[in-house]
């Protein structure tokens, strides 16, 4: 009973933040896959299988880095991988949709937030 407290301790103040990387690993997965079907390449099972090891992988790292904050009082750790991991699954997502639609998305981000001037956001498409 102590060791299932001392669990619910550690996984319950993360929880929105595995929830959040569970639905980003998800959406990279399903444009991973339209995307990949948009090129013609063949989707296989071991491509298919690196998601939940990845994601495993993703819920480890941030309870142990919430495991950090506990141990030192802060909330800084489990936050900062959950947002790495974020916008490295974003970014991924957003490549994916870029090779399904031709539309230069992650260019027009940046540019965004660096305040310069817009380059066309279509590339020149061979269809």
């Amino acid at each position: 009973k102590t060791i299932a407290v001392s669990i619910l301790g550690v996984v319950s103040p993360v929880v929105h933040l595995l929830g959040a990387i569970v639905f980003l690993v998800g959406v990279d997965w399903v444009t991973g896959i339209l995307a990949s079907y948009k090129r013609g390449e063949k989707i296989t099972s071991f491509g298919l299988r690196k998601t939940p090891a990845k994601l495993l992988g993703f819920c480890i790292l941030i309870l142990a880095a919430n495991a950090v904050d506990v141990v030192f009082s802060v909330q800084f750790w489990a936050k900062l991988c959950a947002g790495a991991i974020a916008m490295n699954e974003f970014q991924s997502a957003v490549e994916n949709i870029e090779s399904i639609t031709g539309y230069r998305l992650w260019d027009t981000f940046v540019n965004r937030i660096r305040g310069t001037k817009l380059k066309p956001i279509m590339k020149n498409r061979k269809e």
